[in-house]
């Protein structure tokens, strides 16, 4: 997270923030930040401050936030406002948004080792023999799917929905030829 430091450097001299952020869906949107705090919550890195531009507090993923430029502009911290208490009452609404907007079930075949691609994803275990594990993953988009989990398909047997499974054979033989 290459962004990391200057949102930390304006989080503690209460500065604001020029950020450009990437959805998961790939939009992008530039917006001004007054960071409040950042939070750590399975692995990832989430910022909450006040959106100058939704004219309200919001949590972002730093992973996410693809430029970040801080600016001479400073802020006051509000009085009432706690990152504990907002960060708690939102994390569950924040992700049930998530599931319900952005959802791209793809069902697999992996090994064990392929586990270690699955780390903070959403995943149920279908079946499991030997070395063998077929799970559902929430790749949430089929774009998503085919460039951001690159790690987790090339290391799958069988994936569901067929389409997916195409696009990454005809990747990997693209990737092949080139050789």
């Amino acid at each position: 997270m290459p962004q990391i430091d200057v949102i930390l450097q304006a989080v503690f001299q209460l500065h604001k923030v020029n950020m450009t952020y990437k959805k998961l869906n790939q939009d992008t949107s530039n917006r001004i930040i007054r960071p409040y705090g950042v939070v750590i919550k399975e692995n990832i890195w989430y910022m909450v401050g006040y959106c100058e531009v939704s004219y309200e507090i919001r949590m972002f993923r730093c992973d996410r936030i693809t430029s970040c430029i801080l600016l001479d502009e400073t802020f006051l911290y509000p009085k009432n406002f706690t990152l504990r208490s907002y960060f708690n009452d939102t994390l569950q609404e924040f992700k049930g948004k998530c599931a319900l907007e952005e959802q791209y079930l793809v069902t697999m075949t992996v090994s064990e080792k392929a586990f270690r691609y699955l780390k903070g994803m959403e995943y149920s275990l279908i079946w499991h023999e030997e070395d063998q594990w077929r799970i559902c993953v929430n790749l949430y988009t089929y774009e998503n799917a085919q460039s951001d989990y690159w790690n987790i398909l090339m290391n799958a047997h069988s994936i569901e929905p067929a389409e997916l499974g195409k696009a990454i054979r005809s990747k990997l033989t693209a990737c092949l030829d080139r050789i």
